[in-house]
């Protein structure tokens, strides 16, 4: 059974290497399962790829051989596509989150012209993870820990000797090994290292050098905000503009930790871009990418830009020339990004994970926030079904439906109880069109904790725009003033009470005539049974027209309302009924709907209130046992033909 798991494992990593030299496949967004254990033994457990053709002899290297190697002496670190020419997508270079890490010893490091027999280098792929303790180093889930070995002795002689070894993250066994690895995934990139200047011996140039194009500059404002800052300080020398309005930061690799590979600071392949807005424009943009190699090694070997506020990917001019390298002006001042100021020629951020102030505090990323829709749906409203809104989260569109998300630390609150810190809430506001999200903006709320916003229960607030940027993050005092409201009945720690209630009145459906109508139908269907006059015409208006029950919920959002009118042969309007998506913990048996039959004057709205009776014909909407086209609907409304929202399957 153990042979099996490893060779499931050679599989997955195959696919992963099989990527090598190739630069234009998606990102790879997999996440890493297996943390870094610090566990060692030299228990030796191996599964051999090599080809019948390899002989035995020279270095032959055991799981004893590796145990050491975070002693070894750290040769490259990088993150990124830092090698576009040889990487590809290989070693998580295409997911900015992964970060590699390379050691060699004594042997390797000596080396020169041809690797020596015995040498050794060994790769870590990584990312970080939030654990209970905080960010935990944390290996790819397949191929986090390789190496190769110069094995000689006419091993593997048509590749210059070299054995491949994929190790266990634990250091505990060797997983495979051999001359043929992801069958020849690694002698076919490595041979590739041979026409890169400064590559020896199927061993890439180290440290890396990443010599930055400005068009990766270009979708910068989708990167990590790990600084918003409005109220910047005038710098010294009047950088980055005097009196800004707002100075933000922007990280590609928001995981780029600079605190591990000593002195060699941030991972080569980093970039920072900077913006400063001024009267409502953007005056200025800035950049500084960890170029690495031997560019600038005085000054951390990083490049600086100036980039075109109108175009980030145009590098701007001075005097005719471009801006960008070892820019004295900013190494200056950026030198002094040190001890409490920063490290490595950056300073300190207050949303950056690391290199930063927040100790203590659960400071959420873009990533962190990326797979909400998978999380508990607590909320779905449209139109003004609060007192609270105030024209906030879209309600002056009375076609905006908000539809909220909790992550697990977040649904679990109960009571009068404080959110736990890493809480997390997000809010959608869209309207619906062709059965599709439109959004006007999404929100979200993080229970940032520590020393964070302690006026403010430790909340940190983000506003995303419709295509789900974060333009802006922090203390937001208009998030903060409206959900300080959300106390005694209303709700608890900054947070209204969820599901929220819509006690709808008579004032509600007075202009119904003026709504959508969506059927017209006279006779009678399976579904119908006879119910609301068979003789007379049935029409249905819909007050919200884009309310949808197709969304994550499952359901209509709470304020939906729905009216049906019957008329005589003659045209008078002889019965009126009305359900109202009420919501709270109303008639949770019958989807939270309550039914009303106002007079034919609407003088008056009598409620049948939860309407077992109603409850009982509605529920069949949407009955996957029924085949009759009737049926079709969903959450106790039946699909009406008229209905700007489609349905989404059919019988």
């Amino acid at each position: 059974m153990q042979h099996v798991s490893h060779l499931i494992a050679v599989t997955a990593l195959a696919g992963i290497l099989s990527a090598c030299g190739s630069s234009d496949k998606k990102e790879d967004t997999s996440t890493s399962s297996s943390s870094v254990s610090s566990g060692v033994n030299s228990t030796s457990s191996t599964v051999s790829s090599s080809s019948s053709s390899a002989t035995a002899g020279g270095f032959e290297a055991s799981i004893s051989d590796f145990v050491t190697y975070a002693d070894w002496d750290v040769v490259d670190y990088s993150t990124g596509r830092s090698n576009p020419g040889g990487l590809g997508d290989a070693h998580q270079a295409g997911n900015d989150h992964f970060t590699r890490k390379t050691f060699m010893n004594e042997l390797a490091k000596n080396s020169t012209g041809e690797f020596t027999e015995g040498s050794i280098i060994v790769k870590e792929t990584f990312t970080y993870t939030m654990g209970d303790d905080g960010w935990e180093k944390t290996y790819a889930e397949a191929g986090g820990l390789l190496a190769m070995v110069k094995r000689g002795g006419g091993f593997n002689s048509d590749h210059n000797g070299w054995e491949w070894f994929m190790l266990s993250s634990d250091l505990s066994s060797v997983i495979a090994q051999g001359d043929n690895l992801m069958e020849g995934a690694c002698n076919a990139c490595h041979s590739k290292a041979a026409s890169q200047t400064g590559g020896m011996d199927y061993s890439f140039p180290k440290p890396t050098e990443f010599v930055a194009e400005p068009s990766i500059f270009a979708d910068y404002q989708n990167w990590d905000l790990i600084e918003f800052d409005t109220a910047p300080d005038n710098l010294s020398g009047s950088a980055h503009i005097d009196d800004a309005d707002l100075r933000r930061v922007y990280q590609k690799q928001v995981l780029a930790n600079p605190s591990e590979a000593g002195e060699m600071g941030y991972p080569v392949g980093t970039v920072l871009v900077k913006d400063i807005t001024k009267d409502d424009e953007i005056k200025q943009v800035v950049a500084m990418v960890k170029r690495g190699g031997n560019f600038d090694a005085a000054n951390g070997n990083w490049e600086y830009f100036m980039l075109d506020p109108s175009d980030p990917t145009v590098i701007a001019k001075m005097e005719g020339n471009e801006v960008r390298g070892a820019v004295a002006m900013c190494i200056g001042c950026h030198s002094k990004a040190k001890d409490d100021a920063g490290t490595d020629f950056v300073f300190k951020h207050s949303n950056a994970p690391f290199n930063t102030n927040t100790e203590g505090e659960y400071v959420a990323t873009k990533s962190m926030l990326s797979n909400y829709t998978s999380w508990q749906v607590s909320d779905y409203t449209i139109g003004i079904t609060s007192d609270f809104l105030g024209g906030k989260h879209g309600s002056t569109n009375a076609e905006n439906a908000r539809l909220v998300f909790e992550n697990t630390l977040a649904a679990a609150q109960s009571g009068t109880d404080d959110y736990a810190q890493g809480s997390t809430i997000v809010k959608e506001v869209f309207t619906t069109k062709d059965g599709e999200k439109e959004f006007a903006g999404t929100f979200a709320m993080v229970k940032r904790g520590g020393n964070y916003n302690p006026d403010g229960a430790g909340w940190e607030w983000f506003n995303m725009n419709s295509d789900n940027m974060v333009v802006a993050r922090g203390q937001l005092a208009g998030c903060i003033g409206c959900h300080a409201k959300a106390t005694d009945a209303n709700g608890v720690d900054y947070t209204f009470t969820k599901p929220s209630e819509f006690v709808g009145t008579l004032d509600d459906i007075k202009d119904y005539k003026s709504w959508t109508k969506v059927d017209e139908v006279t006779g009678d269907n399976l579904a119908n049974g006879g119910a609301h006059s068979t003789s007379g015409t049935r029409k249905t208006y819909k007050k919200q027209a884009s309310a949808s029950p197709y969304t994550e919920a499952g359901e209509y959002p709470i304020g939906t309302i729905i009216v049906k009118e019957i008329t005589n042969t003659a045209g008078s309007i002889t019965n009126l009924y009305a359900m109202i998506k009420r919501g709270g913990s109303f008639n949770v048996n019958g989807g939270g709907w309550e039914w009303f039959t106002p007079s034919t004057d609407l003088s008056s709205a009598g409620s049948l209130g939860a309407g077992s009776f109603c409850a009982g014909c509605h529920g069949k909407a949407g009955d996957t046992t029924q085949t009759d086209a009737s049926f079709l609907g969903a959450d106790y409304v039946f699909y009406k033909k008229d209905d700007p929202v489609p349905m989404p399957v059919t019988m």
